[in-house]
């Protein structure tokens, strides 16, 4: 399908599209073909192309989120056993 069908079909601005097809050519989830009649495909049926694969793709495979704060304060709040000192009453 091309490019600009399915940013038409998303309502989504063309190079913003373009950028999330690009990476998943790159991770082998779509197949790109160009000329007048090129456009994107699965690169495997669809019953063999997982969901992990496109957010991994999209995403990346790191921490989607990252809490500094909690790290940053983790060690006042607990004790030399790493039992949070709210709970430390509650476990005995």
């Amino acid at each position: 399908m091309p490019r600009r069908t399915l940013a038409e079909a998303y309502a989504l601005p063309e190079p913003y599209l373009a950028k999330y097809l690009k990476r998943l050519v790159a991770a082998g989830v779509l197949t790109s073909t160009s000329g007048p009649r090129g456009g994107y495909r699965l690169a495997k049926p669809a019953d063999q192309t997982t969901g992990l694969a496109v957010v991994e793709a999209v995403e990346g495979t790191g921490p989607t989120f990252t809490c500094r704060e909690l790290r940053r304060h983790w060690h006042r709040r607990r004790d030399a056993r790493g039992v949070p000192r709210e709970m430390r009453g509650a476990l005995r």
